[in-house]
């Protein structure tokens, strides 16, 4: 199957480190139309936030300045940092999925890390991406360097293009594979987790007591408007985990926790409002994606409307 490669060119970075970058793109083949297991909390919110962020396997960029991105999350080979790059989650993804038993002996994850150890690179325990044989991360720049040449910014055609190209096509096959789902969205939902002492976990103590984490954590263990709040709370997180919690603190501070729809209306009301962009862009995108087949076999309709209304 021939894939499709296009060309795409960003305004990217802030301040003085706002710069024009360019490079690949590869549409996702394959829609992640569901969760892996609808029972799970963790799988729901990986699957809302994938809606906002990759809603189709196999979506890779190349064109943003970040070397690459992949994942149900957009994870990247390279963060900007404000001007002073370093290494993205992409790399411990990548050796996430090529650990994982179902995943290990995939063509697709295969021949990625075959490439990655060709550049005379490892993926060490951590999931940072190390020079063959010491410790030594890889700068940022070598990855933007082999990524996507010269340094962010790919030329239209040349050689440039073409070894762009062909590292986007990798990534692309790799994250298509059917094997390697599975090891995506566990990954997904471990980054999701991070917060395990911080105002999620208080939410999470709160409604479902007797969880053991927040992996385990089954749908039916929570408020029904809960859970949905909190997947929706998720999907914002993603975008920008300070700004969530900023919000999440805010309600815990002035709802009690005893009336669960009021808690959720609250919450998914504060993350709407946080910034401008989220209340015209991520709020509006996060209801169309509540009204999937999916969502709507996750959450009845009904409460998609009291938790989330068009006007929160």
């Amino acid at each position: 199957m021939t894939i499709a490669i296009k060309w795409k060119s960003l305004m990217a970075g802030t301040g003085a480190s706002k710069r024009q970058c360019s490079g690949p793109h590869v549409s996702g083949s394959v829609p992640f139309e569901a969760p892996l297991d609808p029972a799970s909390h963790a799988h729901r919110a990986v699957w809302l936030s994938s809606q906002l962020e990759a809603p189709s396997w196999g979506s890779v960029q190349g064109y943003d300045g970040c070397g690459m991105s992949a994942g149900l999350l957009h994870n990247t080979a390279v963060l900007p940092n404000g001007g002073n790059p370093v290494q993205g989650r992409l790399w411990s993804l990548i050796d996430a999925m090529h650990k994982h038993p179902g995943a290990a002996a995939a063509p697709g994850i295969t021949a990625l890390v075959a490439r990655i150890t060709a550049c005379g690179w490892t993926i060490e325990r951590h999931g940072a991406l190390v020079a063959t044989g010491t410790l030594k991360p890889v700068a940022a720049q070598a990855i933007l360097r082999e990524l996507t040449p010269p340094d962010g910014a790919v030329p239209e055609q040349g050689a440039g293009w073409k070894r762009s190209s062909e590292w986007a096509v990798l990534f692309h096959e790799a994250f298509s594979e059917l094997a390697t789902f599975p090891a995506q969205v566990a990954h997904a939902a471990e980054w999701l987790s991070a917060d395990k002492r911080g105002e999620e976990h208080r939410v999470y103590a709160l409604f479902a007591p007797n969880a053991a984490s927040f992996i385990d954590l089954r749908a039916d263990a929570l408020p029904p408007e809960i859970d949905l709040a909190m997947c929706i709370y998720h999907a914002f997180s993603v975008h920008n985990p300070a700004h969530a919690r900023e919000a999440l603190a805010l309600v815990l501070q002035g709802v009690d926790g005893a009336q669960p729809l009021k808690f959720a209306k609250a919450l998914v009301r504060a993350l709407a409002n946080k910034t401008p962009r989220w209340q015209t862009k991520r709020y509006p995108r996060t209801r169309e994606a509540l009204k999937k087949k999916a969502a709507l076999a996750l959450w009845p309709s009904a409460l998609v409307a009291s938790v989330a209304p068009a006007h929160p």
